[in-house]
């Protein structure tokens, strides 16, 4: 249930803070004092879009927070989806700036939009008037016989083999439109193959091929260096050997005079080390250095080939490899019968036979469920003075889609002698105000979210019948919490708590807060709602029969 809301510079709100009763919560007001802010700011906390145009004039940012009190289904639910839940208290806070980013916290925590809304689908479901609508959308219909009582899981198998069926066919299909296109890719890609695996490349190998292309392209140069290199070394012409042996020498009768010199003198000698081993490295490599105008020509033809396959297939060595490796597993494929239209045909079938296993299971359910809900929507109407009306939910044989193969339709007679007919055709503005009351009212029972709201779903109705709507909402309220903002005083005198919406004008401003009425207090409201703009005693009394018959029916 939600306990509290806080409200900041949101619209025409600088400030409230307003606590809920566990039961029936009713708000009033006069037209265009800001009821709906009300339900922007809840629609808000249940992951709604946000807009810099919900902050108040002159300020910067704007605040919305609402702490729920879980009972143990909604911990257990909501863990699911929020994992760090601890105890029953959910607090959620979202901000909105100037540039209409929002920011929304959960428990103190950033969280996101996406998160806020699938837990908002478990806190609290609103309903307004202009769901009216929606009502004779055949998708929401399908949807509100759905939730009568259809298993999610059923409903979810029925989904998930759709679209298992739906990939299958979509193979077959492309598969048989595209059969010849397939046949000639096959075609361009054996031959593609063939080329690359005959070419035998490897890793690396243009690399390697020109570093020996390189140096047998320079043998001469190469000999004349290494030569130069080894004479520098070891030659007859003062040779770096020679000087750093003189040099050795020196410096081992010096350590004898002084023994610090040592680490000196065995610097010289690794020198003289590394010195004999490059020598001994440049006449191995002399001696392997060779001109071979054979294997230069190998060299020059492969990178050549090499250097054409890259032009044709607007790849690098590596891009060749890879994409040989592919195109080869390709055509194994096509080979080995992978792309069988007779295989691709039998699987669309069976998946064919399993969803219609499974959609025929759902439309029983369907079938039972609006025998139910006809009958049961038919008797509420009658106490909202339909009593002649007849509802009927219509399932039909339909296309297969994702949420199963029936066509759901509601239909309705409201006269005697009339047939049913669709929502749309058959039903006035003030019948489809009362049929969407006594659907929500009754899907309520079986919602999960722990709020009802209900945002003047009572329009066009007044007197005995805004009375037995008054009854309804308690009753829902039995075993939900539920706000409902109304015109109605018969149904404002059923509230466990009564708040009035006030306008007021400030330093040239507009401003709205909401009250929390006392007895008396709610006396007058219902008295205003009443009598318009001329209160009299004879409207109070009324007031008080209203309060009076409200706390008998709740009670």
């Amino acid at each position: 249930m939600l306990s509290v809301l806080r409200v900041s510079n949101f619209a025409l709100i600088d400030h409230a803070e307003v606590e809920f009763d566990s039961g029936l919560n009713i708000v009033t007001g006069e037209t265009g004092t800001g009821k709906s802010i009300l339900l922007r700011a809840l629609g808000l906390l249940q992951g709604g879009r946000a807009s810099s145009d919900f902050i108040s004039r002159g300020a910067e940012s704007a605040e919305i927070e609402g702490l729920f009190i879980l009972d143990d289904l909604d911990q257990r639910e909501i863990s699911l989806i929020y994992d760090e839940l601890e105890g029953e208290e959910l607090l959620i806070r979202r901000t909105i700036d100037s540039g209409g980013k929002s920011k929304v916290y959960i428990n103190g925590r950033m969280a996101t939009v996406s998160m806020l809304s699938q837990i908002g689908e478990r806190l609290l479901a609103i309903t307004s008037q202009h769901d009216q609508r929606l009502l004779v959308d055949m998708s929401q219909q399908r949807e509100m016989l759905d939730s009568y009582g259809v298993p999610k899981k059923l409903l979810q198998e029925v989904a998930d083999k759709f679209e298992k069926f739906n990939d299958a066919r979509k193979r077959y299909r492309s598969f048989v439109e595209k059969s010849e296109e397939q046949a000639l890719r096959l075609e361009r890609i054996k031959a593609e193959y063939d080329e690359l695996r005959a070419a035998g490349l490897e890793p690396g190998e243009r690399e390697e091929l020109e570093g020996e292309l390189s140096r047998l392209a320079n043998v001469e140069t190469l000999g004349s260096a290494v030569q130069e290199a080894m004479d520098t070394i070891s030659g007859e012409d003062e040779s770096i050997h020679d000087r750093l042996a003189h040099l050795q020498n020196s410096v081992a009768k010096a350590v004898r005079l002084d023994p610090k010199l040592g680490p000196i003198a065995e610097l010289l000698d690794s020198a003289a080390v590394t010195l004999d081993e490059a020598s001994i490295a440049l006449a191995d490599y002399s001696s392997a250095l060779d001109a071979d105008p054979e294997r230069l020509e190998i060299l020059r033809s492969r990178i050549a080939e090499i250097a054409r396959l890259e032009r044709k297939y607007k790849r690098d060595l590596a891009g060749l490899i890879t994409y040989r490796d592919a195109v080869g597993e390709e055509v194994s494929l096509y080979e080995s019968g992978a792309f069988d239209l007779e295989r691709l045909e039998s699987d669309m079938k069976a998946a064919q036979s399993s969803l219609a296993e499974t959609e025929a299971k759902l439309t029983k359910s369907r079938k039972a469920l609006a025998a139910k809900m006809q009958d049961a929507i038919t008797g509420e109407l009658a106490k909202l003075n339909m009593k002649d009306a007849v509802f009927e939910v219509s399932v039909s044989p339909a296309e297969s889609g994702a949420h199963g193969a029936d066509r759901i339709e509601f239909l309705l007679s409201a006269n005697p002698g009339e047939p049913v007919r669709p929502l749309s055709k058959a039903a006035s503005g003030g019948e489809l105000s009362r049929i969407l009351l006594v659907l929500k009212t009754a899907l309520s029972e079986r919602s999960g979210a722990s709020l009802q709201v209900f945002d003047e779903i009572d329009t066009g109705v007044g007197g005995r019948v805004a009375h037995v709507v008054g009854e309804k909402l308690s009753r829902v309220s039995e075993f939900s919490q539920v706000l409902v903002v109304t015109h109605a005083p018969q149904v404002a005198a059923f509230a466990d708590r009564h708040f009035v919406v006030n306008k007021s004008s400030s330093r040239g401003r507009a401003q709205t807060e909401l009250l929390v009425l006392d007895d008396n207090q709610r006396v007058g409201e219902l008295a205003r709602m009443l009598a318009g703009k001329k209160v009299t005693p004879e409207f109070e009394d009324s007031a008080r029969e209203l309060l009076a018959a409200g706390r008998r029916k709740a009670a």
